[in-house]
């Protein structure tokens, strides 16, 4: 398969050693230098939107249930997703020069010494919305593989048990048609070393992407009221500090949830499922802006 279409770039990521690059260095990084950089390489066409998420674990777990061994939570806890109008945009010179160094960047880099990325391009092939104007606070993201030769089935998106769930936004369907490794060599080789998969190599993998509405946040922005003597600035920080914990409270139970019943949903997709995780949104990128 070719990079063609219209999808997502998918990048997983997480810091190799946060004694040599600080998680929040890395995210600073991330968000004022290198979504950016990707959204913007191509000057005349600049990439639309991007989603910054952070891996909810299991409750009780160091560990998200992904079935990929090499996605752990604590090692990937970081997942980017670029709306591509055209995943040409992928094999384009211009996405090839995206700086991978930067003087925010330990010794300036490059960041393939630092952190690990495994990226995923994707084109749509089918897609369900409750809302077409909404984006989901909690994404649900799922990796089948087909043995058969074939893409998992589009039914899937419609008969998802997801769409059952309270706050179910939509679900969308990708065919995988490309992956690359950035960082270290899964096989242990050393760091800074690139590995890519070709398209022929990606086989029949499926990218299923299932956004749900975070309820519990939507609730914390209520009337705001204060304390005698408080000030707006202040309110403003412990409004936030209780919107983090009360948020992280919410997508624990559902990652709960959506974990437990992994092997009925997964047998459903007439597919053999490779990976699963949940993600809470952090952030949003506006390609106009």
């Amino acid at each position: 398969m070719s990079l063609s279409g219209t999808g997502v770039l998918w990048i997983n990521s997480g810091v190799n050693d946060e004694q040599e690059l600080a998680y929040d260095d890395y995210v600073q990084w991330y968000e004022e230098v290198h979504i950016r950089d990707v959204m913007n390489a191509a000057a005349a066409e600049p990439l639309p939107s991007a989603r910054r998420y952070e891996r909810v674990p299991a409750e009780g777990s160091s560990e998200d249930s992904t079935e990929a061994s090499a996605h752990k939570s604590k090692k990937h806890p970081f997942l980017v997703v670029y709306d591509m109008p055209d995943l040409a945009f992928g094999s384009s010179e211009a996405f090839r020069q995206i700086p991978m160094g930067h003087p925010r960047l330990p010794d300036g880099g490059p960041i393939g010494r630092l952190a690990t990325f495994h990226a995923r391009f994707a084109r749509e092939v089918s897609s369900s919305r409750g809302d077409k104007k909404k984006r989901g606070g909690i994404l649900i993201s799922e990796v089948f593989g087909d043995e058969s030769g074939s893409q998992v089935s589009g039914c899937y998106v419609e008969e998802s048990r997801y769409r059952q769930m309270a706050g179910w936004v939509r679900s969308t369907a990708y065919a995988i048609v490309g992956e690359r490794q950035i960082g270290r060599n899964p096989a242990g080789g050393r760091a800074g070393v690139v590995e890519r998969k070709g398209d022929d190599a990606v086989g029949n993998t499926t990218l299923i992407l299932h956004e749900m509405d975070d309820e519990m946040q939507r609730a914390q922005r209520g009337t705001e009221t204060r304390e005698p003597g408080e000030t707006k600035a202040t309110k403003a920080t412990k409004t936030t500090e209780t919107t983090k914990a009360t948020t992280t409270t919410k997508t624990g139970n559902m990652s709960d949830d959506i974990y437990g019943m992994r092997g009925e949903i997964g047998d459903s997709a007439r597919g053999r499922r490779i990976e699963l995780g949940v993600f809470r949104l952090v952030r949003t990128f506006d390609g106009r802006s």
